[in-house]
């Protein structure tokens, strides 16, 4: 093949590897026809080299309330916060010792023995250290997921709640990557807006204006 054929072979498949790409939407490929990347770019992103995780199970007392409970409304966790410290422990492998401290709040709302709506709230904080693959040069990332189980009315004035957390703690790094790539995302599709009420009355089929005929009721 000459040099001339090989330009033209190379623009055809150029310009098919060009049209392929044009059809790569965001979202998962069909089952083994994955487009070829047409250029490897350098991003930059925190690249993660380790984790562990954690799930435990909090307890938490409300005591001494203004009235006495008579029923739970809801139980919520909300304002989580964490500070996490890396120290070296090990050259080779290398190894740090993450200090993790991690702190949230919880709102019980009640209702008391008038029927009023009452609400109470309290800090939940806890500390963990652990072992994972890094260095100095690296950062503590910390990760949660907080769900209140339920509350108990206990005695008089006492409500007894109980939330799981799931806790991720990551070493991290921003580092610059070479990857793969399609060429810049295409513009996302326009918005859906939620259809008002007197627009859903517009679109709808008229309503009846006539009551049956005998032989259309079975």
């Amino acid at each position: 093949m000459s040099d001339e054929e090989r330009d033209v072979q190379a623009q055809k498949e150029g310009g098919a590897a060009a049209a392929q790409i044009s059809e790569v939407q965001p979202g998962p490929f069909p089952p083994r026809k994955v487009p070829r990347p047409i250029e490897a770019v350098c991003i930059q992103v925190e690249k993660i080299y380790d984790a562990c995780s954690q799930k435990r199970c909090e307890e938490i007392q409300f005591d001494d309330l203004e009235k006495k409970p008579r029923h739970i409304i809801s139980c919520e966790t909300s304002e989580f916060a964490s500070q996490c410290n890396l120290t070296p422990i090990q050259d080779d492998p290398p190894l740090v010792r993450a200090d993790v401290t991690y702190w949230y709040k919880v709102t019980v709302v009640y209702e008391d023995r008038h029927g009023v709506e009452r609400t109470v709230q309290d800090w939940v904080q806890f500390e963990k250290s652990v072992v994972l693959f890094g260095t100095d040069e690296m950062f503590c990332k910390v990760e949660a997921v907080l769900e209140c189980l339920g509350c108990d009315i206990v005695g008089r004035r006492k409500i007894f709640c109980e939330v799981g957390e799931y806790v991720v703690i990551k070493t991290a790094l921003e580092v610059q990557l070479l990857i793969p790539s399609f060429g810049f995302c295409p513009p996302p599709p326009e918005c859906e807006e939620l259809p008002t009420r007197c627009e859903e009355f517009l679109e709808a089929p008229p309503p009846p204006l006539f009551p049956p005929q005998p032989w259309d009721i079975d």
